[in-house]
């Protein structure tokens, strides 16, 4: 299919997998998407990703927040798209933005 031959294409190109915050997203959605950023310098697409994990992480705190009882821990997960499972071999980096006595 025409998405699994971009995600290859993307991945041999950039050497990560296609990563897009999918939440709420159609397929024709993230088609477009991966459309949009296969021409980027690997510079640009790299940054992109970075957005898209940033994107993921604060969707999930967010939802791990919203909860009469918050508990647990903030996980981050990156789909191969292509393949339906977890990526391999994916770093992520968490880093404190603000000072930890205003975490609450």
């Amino acid at each position: 299919t025409k998405f699994l031959s971009l995600n290859e294409e993307y991945r041999t190109k950039f050497g990560f997998p296609f990563i897009l915050a999918v939440r709420n997203a159609s397929k024709h959605t993230v088609l477009a998407a991966i459309e949009g950023r296969i021409n980027n310098s690997a510079e640009v697409e790299f940054a992109a990703a970075l957005v898209q994990v940033h994107k993921i992480a604060w969707m999930r705190l967010l939802t791990a927040i919203d909860t009469p009882d918050p508990s647990g821990f903030l996980t981050c997960h990156v789909l191969d798209t292509a393949n339906g499972c977890p990526a391999a071999d994916m770093r992520v980096e968490l880093h404190r933005l603000s000072p930890p006595e205003s975490a609450g």
